[in-house]
């Protein structure tokens, strides 16, 4: 997190993003599943990085992915040059040579738009239509043993000796439970299901899943913000630009 931060940094969002969001002072814990007993294993701490290897004193931010797109949202509005055509899906590129502008294809529930630029940045996810304009190969494997559901949910964690980013090793119920920012935001509660679960069954899964995850007294009273279940992949876009054309984030790459 140092280094993204140090990246940040370069661009002016460090300062707002150490302010705006949670910082992790503790490190990350290794923990037992609450079924069995939610013993710490281990941990990784800041004390334990040699001085002078990193610029801050602290393990990393915890903020939200939305608010941390609010925040750039807000820094890149203050360019006078800088526009956003919301609801606008890209549908379509060509690029003729590398001394010419790139033509780009739109659309909106108000019509098709054309527009040139210099660079075209794929910063369109996973299944990136950019990235298939250009028929990138996306090698790489999913994961097919296992699937995993990334929940949000409000609950004083805190309160029952979870630290900021906690690692639950289980082979059954292994975790993550993690801050999602300050105050009383979420935390994220994300962790493993079985592939032989119906894809509409997954969710149903999480009042028993926070069962063995969560510490406190029974019953449990907590409040799902949102959940949603992932496979895993293990792949990376064979070439990262084509031209003026590049990919970025998960367009590129994705592990998890």
């Amino acid at each position: 997190m140092p280094i993204v931060l140090n990246e940040m940094e370069k661009v002016g969002l460090a300062d707002d993003v150490i302010r705006e969001g949670h910082k992790n002072e503790e490190g990350i814990s290794f923990r037992e599943s609450h079924a069995k007993g939610g013993k710490i294993l281990g941990s990784l701490k800041m004390s334990q990085v040699p001085k002078g290897h990193v610029k801050y004193n602290f393990v990393g931010v915890h903020m939200g992915q939305h608010s941390l797109a609010e925040l750039i949202l807000r820094h890149c509005g203050r360019y006078p040059s800088f526009r956003i055509r919301w609801q606008s899906r890209f549908v379509g590129v060509q690029q003729s040579s590398l001394d010419k502008p790139i033509d780009v294809a739109a659309v909106s529930p108000k019509g098709e738009h054309f527009f040139t630029c210099d660079y075209l940045v794929g910063a369109d996810g996973a299944g990136s239509a950019v990235r298939r304009s250009q028929c990138i190969p996306f090698e790489g494997f999913t994961w097919n043993d296992f699937r995993f559901v990334a929940s949000n949910v409000k609950y004083d964690f805190e309160k029952y000796g979870f630290t900021t980013a906690n690692m639950i090793v289980d082979e059954e119920d292994w975790a993550v439970i993690a801050r999602t920012g300050p105050g009383d935001e979420p935390w994220r509660v994300a962790f493993g299901v079985r592939t032989d679960v119906p894809e509409s069954e997954i969710l149903k899964q999480l009042p028993s899943k926070y069962e063995r995850l969560l510490p406190g007294p029974r019953p449990l009273q907590y409040e799902l913000v949102s959940a949603n279940p992932y496979w895993a992949h293990q792949r990376c876009a064979k070439s990262w630009k084509v031209g003026n054309i590049v990919l970025c984030g998960d367009a590129g790459h994705v592990s998890i």
